[in-house]
């Protein structure tokens, strides 16, 4: 037992996941009590808030049927209520206990809505009847209300049918003894509540009469038309079954349940709903309120502008009613008693006074010690929570007049009346201020006029009129041919308009083009309404319109500078997230193809790598000419201009090329030239125009040859015309479309030819071209083939360039990879990156160049490992945990003595942003990933010599290394449920046939990593939920997610790669369908790993 208080013998009844229940008794009285207290580990500042709540609301309520409050108090540091504790089981235990006869459970349900009753007066809803918050007393079947911890106060009138429909659940569990719904889960029952509707209780239970059944149904109906309209109709119901049941003869007939209040709510809406005039409305209502009610006399009070005046008194001098109009102000009133009017006033709450002069607080006010009336009914009339009148009902000799029923509907009727009366005052102002808008009208601003039924106008201001371009509204009201449908610019709106008024009764801001005098069109705001007469016809259309069109103009052009705007940005994000998508993979590719050149290959094998490491560095630069292409339409890209060999861009050319060719059965001819004269230009888009066109000419050619010439003529004094052609004997192009071809986007050919490019090639080319000061054109035959030539000036190298001058097309792998030991020879190096494999393929390239390399996780850790003189140069990620390569940077060159230490940035970006940001912070070189290790060590060996010399800094680097283009098509990731299947299906290699050709058929070094993968990765999937799921981790998920695509790129796993990327993406773009991403995630790499087990059991 525990004491809590001034409460002990406290023992526990009850415990769900929020709160604990106990009952005890009072230590100062020994009354016994129910003490509630919320669980400390699940207090939240709203708990306490909630507990107030609670106990402001039960405090204010005086009613045997609902539950007493003692008092609200603290026990360490978490709020406790503690409650009457009343006699009697739950009736969740009831029910267990006792097997109740039908009419003690219709005394029960009697009794819950006598609780339900007051509590609805209260303006409060219960929201929570549930078995375990009503008490039953088993022999008088009284029923206490508990559980108010959800309950709600109002300062209007609500509805009650929530309550309503937990009263048929509990009375159909009563008298069936079974649940009316099963519920299996949260969504099965959010389905009951909406849709479902349990077989009816005499079919459960053949012994429930069917008037009772009918009833439990009645509460229990979805369709609001077909539910019961008040607790006093649901009580009246509840008797009559109760009355049956006693009477034998009576309990075989049913009867139509819930009619009795039907009937008088009808009348009181119809009633109201069909007075606009205020006068008229007045009348209506108080008469109403006097037959329904059983009053002598009705005072309608309404609130003027925050001050209460009467409006009109209506009484019934026992022959007939009589109406009295009148305009008083509620502090010169004599007539009725002005201290219960201001009480309403002030509470907004209903006053019943059975014998007004005899009980309440008001027996000293002047009118009622005068008058001594017996039953008062005062009301607010509320709309929106804002009092809009009062009304004050008398009835002078009967005490106890005003019952609950007449109540209840007196107080739907002041709803109702609430929106009447502000209709009907607006009404009474429009016709009391219409001298006064006349002038308006015919001053306004605004274009104002009226239509007949048939749309002819009939009366038009002088702004509408010179608007129109009329000078005078004569001159228009005197065109009789003249009506809106030829006003309007376009006619065939009229049918949208008038559907639109019949429907709706107006229009409100309907922007269209009227056509003025002399035809030109003009924007303006319409606002119009229908106009009935007495009859209920439509008398006339009123309406009005305002010139916008300045405002639609700037709207129009704000609008094309906003989508120019997004163009622009999905312009750049697609080309950034193009490029890092492809950048990443092609790191290992690149990177494993550099190891494996430098090891022991026969020349067929070193043929296919060097092949692959071409076309590797052709697709880089193919991402930098899409990047390029923004550049090149802004005048942003410049042009090279350094010596290069012609021949050997042809040669490079024809190797390209010569596999595709074959494969695709077609001669591919080059034209010798064999001139050694050396120009001056830029070789890389030279060659990007000329990859386009063959790659073109390969594309759309079936069968024959693809002829590339090359000429040079008009050679004056170091200037020079170069002319190429490529020639195919491919399906050609139509006359048409020769116009269109250079346009970015646009293919022409079958549709299986164009899904094969992207349609940029040619647009590219023409403007690389056009920057070069030359000419491309296109000459075709359809069904024979095309001819794409061109010809652009260039420079002439004033001497014999040698070897280090001329530049290659393509950076080739054979000599560079053979001849990388010894170029960095004792090069001390600290590597920075956080990516693990990233970090092995790195040190095996760095080491068998010759270099010692360190590896350091993150800045931080960079940071600790440095020391004066142990390191010649540091290569830093840029993106990493703890602490990223450009913070590293900056804190590194604030100490003097690595002022000029060579730092190199290794990143994915690619802008030139990203490239002057680094720059800024102290790097000196920036090189973009996939890593060029070819030109790195060479870089590093730079350096090296500059080391060795003696040099005292390191010229930066100030622009971004350049890379090639690529042919080949990108990978399609398929989903993760056809993963499997689909290899099966397609005699497709698995993941590790891919991965040893990526290290170099090395089984064990391939086991090595594949352990690396498993330290680091087996439990992504977690990891990643866990910071998707927790506030403040999203840096987190992204960067696991993007090592986790790059590292199972390497490994041949492209399902689990894409799968990353789009996880990636969601997660930086804070979408919702990161979760879905997750989940197939979670798979990928569960299937994933169990291959790596597989294999390494084997290996």
């Amino acid at each position: 037992m525990m004491t809590i208080g001034g409460y002990d013998n406290l023992r526990l009844i009850k415990r769900d996941a929020e709160t604990e229940i106990y009952a005890g008794t009072s230590t100062l009285d020994h009354e016994h009590v129910v003490v509630r207290l919320q669980r400390r580990e699940k207090l939240t500042r709203d708990h306490l808030t909630n507990y107030q709540s609670e106990y402001a609301l039960l405090s204010n309520l005086d009613s045997s049927h609902v539950c007493k409050v003692i008092e609200l108090l603290e026990h360490d540091g978490v709020p406790v209520l503690v409650l009457k504790n009343t006699s009697g089981p739950n009736l969740e235990n009831y029910l267990r206990d006792y097997r109740p006869v039908h009419a003690e459970c219709i005394k029960i349900a009697l009794s819950i809505t006598q609780g339900l009753d007051y509590i609805h007066g209260q303006n409060i809803s219960h929201r929570n009847l549930i078995p375990s918050n009503v008490v039953i007393d088993p022999i008088s079947c009284h029923a206490t209300l508990y559980g108010f911890d959800i309950a709600t106060r109002l300062n209007e009138a609500i509805d009650y049918e929530a309550d309503y429909y937990s009263l048929g659940v509990l009375l159909y569990e009563l008298i069936t003894g079974k649940p009316a719904f099963q519920i299996e889960d949260s969504l099965h029952s959010i389905y009951n509540k909406i849709v479902a509707m349990p077989a009816s209780p005499n079919s459960v239970n053949s012994t429930v009469p069917i008037a009772l059944s009918n009833v439990v149904m009645k509460l229990l109906e979805k369709i609001p038309e077909n539910q019961y309209p008040s607790i006093s109709t649901i009580q009246q119901d509840l008797s009559a079954c109760l009355d049956r049941l006693r009477n034998p003869n009576h309990a075989v007939f049913p009867f139509t349940v819930a009619t009795n209040d039907i009937p008088l709510v009808v009348t009181a809406t119809q009633a109201l709903s069909e007075e606009v005039v205020l006068e008229d409305l007045l009348k209506r209502l108080t008469q109403l309120a006097l037959e329904n009610a059983g009053a002598h006399s009705a005072h309608l009070l309404l609130n003027q502008s925050g001050a209460m005046q009467l409006k009109i008194i209506t009484s019934f001098n026992g022959e007939h009613i009589e109406h009295d109009l009148t305009e008083q102000n509620l502090d010169d009133l004599t007539s009725l008693p002005l201290s219960i009017v201001r009480y309403v006033a002030r509470t907004q709450k209903n006053l019943v006074l059975n014998d007004g002069h005899a009980e309440g607080g008001f027996t000293q006010d002047e009118y009622i010690f005068r008058n001594k009336p017996k039953s008062i009914l005062c009301m607010p009339i509320l709309s929106k929570a804002n009092l809009t009148g009062i009304l004050y009902l008398e009835n002078s000799q009967t005490a106890y007049a005003f019952t609950e029923k007449r109540v209840k509907l007196l107080k739907l009727l002041t709803s109702q009346s609430a929106i009447a009366i502000d209709n009907a005052m607006l009404y009474q102002q429009l016709n009391a201020y219409q001298n006064k808008y006349l002038s308006l009208y015919q001053n306004a601003f605004e274009g104002i006029f009226e239509l007949n039924a048939e749309g002819w106008i009939t009366d038009i201001n002088p702004a509408a009129a010179e608007l129109l371009g009329y000078e005078e509204p004569d001159d228009i009201l005197s065109r009789t041919e003249l009506n809106f449908k030829s006003v309007l610019f376009q006619s065939k709106e009229v049918p949208l308009l008038q559907r639109t008024l019949l429907k709706n009764q107006r229009i409100l801001g309907y922007e269209t083009r009227l056509r003025k005098l002399n035809g030109e069109p003009f924007w303006v705001d319409l606002s119009a309404q229908l106009v009935y007469d007495g009859l209920g016809k439509i008398s006339h259309i009123e309406g009005l319109f305002i010139d916008v069109t300045e405002r639609k103009l700037r709207q129009e052009a704000e609008r094309a500078k906003r989508l120019a705007e997004a163009a622009t940005k999905a312009k750049s994000d697609f080309l950034a997230n193009m490029s890092h998508e492809i950048r990443t993979p092609m790191n290992a590719i690149m990177g494993y193809t550099d190891i494996a050149l430098v090891t022991s290959l026969t020349e067929q094998q070193a043929s296919y790598i060097e092949t692959i490491k071409n076309s590797s560095t052709h697709l880089l630069r193919v991402i930098n000419d899409i990047l390029d292409i923004s550049k090149i339409e802004s005048g942003k890209t410049e042009l090279q201009n350094i010596p290069f060999s012609l021949p050997e861009l042809l040669d490079d050319l024809k190797r390209l090329f010569q596999l595709s060719a074959k494969e695709s059965r077609l001669r591919l001819v080059f034209t010798e030239y064999p001139d050694e004269t050396q120009f001056e230009g830029d070789p890389v888009r030279l060659g990007q125009v000329l990859i386009n066109l063959i790659n073109n000419a390969i594309k759309f050619t079936d069968a024959g040859t693809i002829l590339i010439n090359v000429s040079c003529e008009n050679i004056v004094g170091l200037r020079a015309q170069l002319n190429f052609s490529v020639k195919d004997t491919g399906i050609g192009i139509e006359t048409p479309s020769l116009d269109s071809i250079f346009e970015s986007f646009t293919q022409e050919g079958p549709t299986e030819k164009q899904e094969a490019g992207t349609g940029l090639g040619l647009a590219i080319s023409k403007q690389l071209v056009d920057m070069m000061n030359g000419e491309i054109k296109v000459e075709s035959t359809l069904g024979q083939g095309s001819t794409f030539s061109f010809s652009i000036p260039i420079g002439i190298t004033e001497s014999s360039a040698t070897d280090e001058n001329i530049q290659p097309f393509l950076v080739t792998s054979t000599a560079n990879s053979s001849s990388r030991a010894g170029l960095i020879e004792g090069m001390s190096i600290l590597m920075v990156e956080d990516n693990v494999i990233n970090q092995r393929l790195a040190s095996v390239v760095l080491r068998n160049a010759g270099a010692k390399v360190v590896l350091a996780n993150n800045g931080e850790e960079a940071l600790s490992f440095l020391k004066p003189g142990k390191f010649d140069l540091v290569l830093m990620d840029m993106m990493m945990p703890v602490m990223g390569g450009l913070e590293a940077t900056k804190r590194i060159r604030a100490q003097e003595e690595y002022r000029y230490l060579p730092v190199i940035a290794l990143s994915a970006g690619v802008l030139q942003s990203q490239l002057d940001e680094a720059l800024e912070n102290g790097f000196n070189h920036y090189l973009t990933k996939p890593i060029n290790f070819d030109a790195l060590i060479n870089l590093l060996a730079d350096i090296n010599s500059k080391i060795l010399f003696g040099e005292s800094s390191i010229t930066m680097q100030t622009s971004i290394e350049p890379n090639a283009p690529s042919l080949h098509p990108s990978t399609t990731v398929r989903p993760i449920a056809d993963q499997r299947d689909w290899a099966n299906e397609t005699n497709e290699p698995d993941h590790f046939a891919v991965a040893l050709e990526n290290h170099n058929d090395d089984p064990e070094f391939l086991s090595r990593l594949l352990g690396e993968f498993l330290k680091f990765y087996s439990n992504a999937g977690q990891e990643l939920e866990d910071f998707i799921n927790s506030t403040g981790q999203q840096e987190q998920a992204v960067r696991l997610a993007h090592n986790l695509a790059s590292v199972a790129g390497s490994f041949g796993a492209t399902d689990l790669l894409g799968i990353s990327r789009e996880l990636e993406k969601c997660l930086l773009a804070n979408d919702t369908k990161a979760i879905d991403h997750l989940a197939d995630l979670k798979e990928a790499l569960k299937i994933f790993i169990e291959d790596i087990h597989q294999f390494r059991s084997k290996h």
